[in-house]
């Protein structure tokens, strides 16, 4: 609109400026070498507009032709330029097919036309990993390394191919670089984390995990679960090699942070026992058993108060299960103590329900002695007995990603290495598929918050090494 008013005026005052001319036309006269030229002023201006023109238009001309040789190069590497990117891009979705032969043939063009350049670099890497030649993938992601901006994605594939062929300690050192280039990567702490855990590092770990929380890249109730799990990986190395004091302390923190890791509480409280602090150690299973009622928590009770009283006995036995009544665990160690105190009828009332709802094995073995006790009926005894075969498996110790069943439990998962990965929880269920700091999950965690999804680049994680842990029964 600003235009349409500005040519208007313009034309305006230009038809203004030729009516005023037209009114005074004037005389010029030039002589100059022999010749004489005379003309009005209007026609002298028009004269030299033209002029004007002409050497504008000509002066253009010679320009375009003296930068003619540049725009022509400009126009070729633009032209090399956008060939080189559609190389790149078909290089990319052949990748994405698994297409190695075409995924190498872009690569090779798209260096050609652009020459060594980051993406071309990446793009030749990911073609030599697809097709197996894992010397020119590490060639080429060294290659990155020289320029900051792509340093990180070339430690990223370095990476990843130390642990494709099982090296451990370079992929740390390489971690630990990428954790000076990006430390707020989700990638590098969960990556440096899973690796400290492998080599039994459980302090580095530890001060992993605290900077994992500090830059809000694990929640902080995530991490006590997993720093509960380090402090009784460490407790348990140390009461192996006869530290107990120091494996107390351990466990004892581990417990209070995670309550219902049932190991924690089984080695705190086995711990104070073996010092004659029974009141301790019946106050840590209590805990545990209402957070997470557990059969080696009431395994352990039973051996503590072995040597008391009947009266005592079941002061004690009330007393933990009062803590979760309605768990079902709770409902059988009730229907074990009516058991022995000869209350029949108590028994059965608890039995019968659980048997009909659960029918787990320790609730059939309870209502086959029943039988025998209160009315000696062998034959109903082994009509109970024979339903064990049909019940639901019990619950064991079982990895909640992969389905393995582990006699003890342990930091992490002895077949898939998964960290905080078993639960206890009844085998041949389908194993959790976990979200993606920190790699693992437990029963009193079903799902893993805050791990890290393997990427397209770096792959799965390499077995991690079986951990050798004491029971914790």
């Amino acid at each position: 609109m600003i235009r349409l008013v500005i040519g208007l005026v313009a034309i305006t005052l230009a038809g203004l400026g030729a009516a005023w001319l037209a009114d005074r036309p004037g005389l010029v006269r030039l002589d100059w070498g022999g010749w004489r030229l005379e003309t009005s002023v209007g026609i002298l201006l028009v004269g030299l507009a033209a002029l004007l023109a002409l050497a504008i238009i000509l002066y253009r001309l010679w320009r375009i032709v003296r930068r003619s040789p540049s725009l022509l190069g400009r126009w070729r590497a633009e032209s090399r330029s956008r060939r080189g990117e559609r190389a790149v891009v078909r290089g990319l979705v052949a990748i994405a097919a698994g297409d190695a032969r075409d995924a190498q043939k872009q690569a090779r063009e798209a260096e050609s036309l652009i020459g060594a350049a980051p993406l071309t670099r990446l793009l030749a890497a990911q073609a030599a990993q697809l097709s197996g030649d894992p010397a020119e993938a590490e060639k080429q992601f060294e290659a990155l390394l020289d320029d900051d901006e792509t340093a990180f994605l070339g430690l990223k594939g370095l990476f990843a191919q130390a642990q494709r062929r099982g090296d451990s300690a370079a992929a740390l050192v390489l971690v630990e670089r990428a954790r000076t280039l990006r430390p707020d990567t989700p990638w590098v702490a969960g990556e440096l984390f899973q690796l400290q855990v492998a080599d039994r590092k459980w302090a580095d770990a530890e001060a992993t995990l605290a900077q994992a929380v500090k830059r809000k890249l694990v929640e902080a109730a995530d991490a006590r679960r997993r720093r509960a799990v380090l402090l009784l990986a460490r407790a348990l190395e140390l009461e192996a090699d006869g530290l107990r004091e120091e494996a107390l302390k351990r466990a004892r923190d581990a417990h209070e942070l995670a309550p219902e890791l049932a190991p924690a509480a089984v080695l705190t409280a086995r711990l104070l026992w073996a010092t004659d602090k029974v009141r301790q150690a019946d106050g840590v299973i209590e805990a545990a058993w209402a957070a997470a009622p557990h059969p080696d928590l009431a395994s352990l009770h039973a051996q503590i108060h072995d040597a008391d009283g009947p009266a005592r006995k079941a002061e004690r036995l009330d007393s933990l299960i009062n803590t979760n009544p309605g768990h079902g665990e709770s409902r059988l160690l009730l229907a074990e103590r009516a058991l022995m105190a000869g209350n029949h009828a108590e028994a059965r009332t608890i039995l019968e329900p659980l048997a009909a709802q659960q029918p787990t094995a320790r609730a059939l073995d309870l209502l086959a002695r029943l039988e025998r006790a209160e009315r000696g009926d062998e034959r109903a005894a082994t009509r109970w007995l024979a339903q064990i075969a049909e019940a639901p498996p019990p619950a064991q110790w079982t990895c909640g990603r992969c389905g393995h069943v582990a006699a003890r439990w342990s930091p992490d998962c002895p077949a898939c290495h998964g960290f905080d990965a078993l639960g206890w929880r009844v085998p041949g269920a389908v194993p959790e598929f976990l979200p993606p700091l920190l790699q693992g999950s437990s029963s009193a965690a079903p799902t893993d918050p805050g791990a890290f999804a393997p990427d397209a680049l770096t792959g799965s994680m390499t077995a991690r090494p079986t951990p050798a842990g004491p029971a914790t029964d």
